[in-house]
C-alpha cells in the first residue's frame, strides 16, 4: 500500500463547505491536521491519514443528513401550524353556525356551550416547538426568591 505524499492526503472540507454546523470536535480536527501535515506519511496498524479522512467524511455526511432532516421537520411543523390554523378558523365558523342553528333546539345548547375554542385563530406554534430541556438559568430576578433569615 504505497502512498504518494505529494497528493492532498486528508480532504476534509472545512465547516463552510459542508454542513452548516461543524460536527468534528476541535481535538479530532487537530489530529486530522497533524496527519495532513507532519504525520502524512506515517502509518499505524489500521490507522492512517486515509482512514481518518474517511471517518471524518462519514461524520460530515451524517451531519448533512441530520441538517436535512431538521429542515424537513421544521417544514412539517410549519405545515402543521398552518393546517391547525385553517382547522381552527373552520371550527370557529362551524361553531358559530351551529349555535345559530341550535337556538330553537334546547338539547344541543349544552353540547355547544361546552365547546371552548382557543383564542387567536388557533395557532399552536408554542405547542409544536421543541421544549427546552434542563433547569432554567438563574438570574437576578430569581436569585433571591425567599428573603434571607438572619439570626438575632
Amino acid at each position: 500500500m504505497g502512498r504518494n505524499p505529494a497528493k492532498t492526503l486528508i480532504a476534509v472540507p472545512e465547516a463552510t463547505e459542508g454542513p452548516l454546523r461543524d460536527p468534528i470536535p476541535a481535538g479530532a480536527r487537530a489530529v486530522l491536521s497533524l496527519f495532513e501535515g507532519p504525520l502524512a506519511t506515517v502509518r499505524f496498524p489500521e490507522l492512517d491519514a486515509d482512514v481518518l479522512a474517511a471517518r471524518a467524511s462519514s461524520v460530515l455526511e451524517a451531519q448533512r443528513e441530520v441538517e436535512a432532516l431538521e429542515r424537513a421537520l421544521d417544514d412539517a411543523r410549519a405545515r402543521t401550524c398552518e393546517a391547525n390554523a385553517q382547522l381552527a378558523t373552520a371550527a370557529t365558523a362551524a361553531l358559530a353556525y351551529a349555535k345559530i342553528y341550535a337556538r330553537d333546539r334546547d338539547e344541543l345548547q349544552p353540547l355547544l356551550d361546552a365547546i371552548v375554542l382557543p383564542q387567536g385563530g388557533g395557532r399552536h406554534e408554542a405547542a409544536l416547538a421543541p421544549r427546552r430541556r434542563g433547569r432554567p438559568r438563574k438570574d437576578a430576578s430569581t436569585a433571591e426568591l425567599l428573603p434571607s433569615v438572619e439570626s438575632t
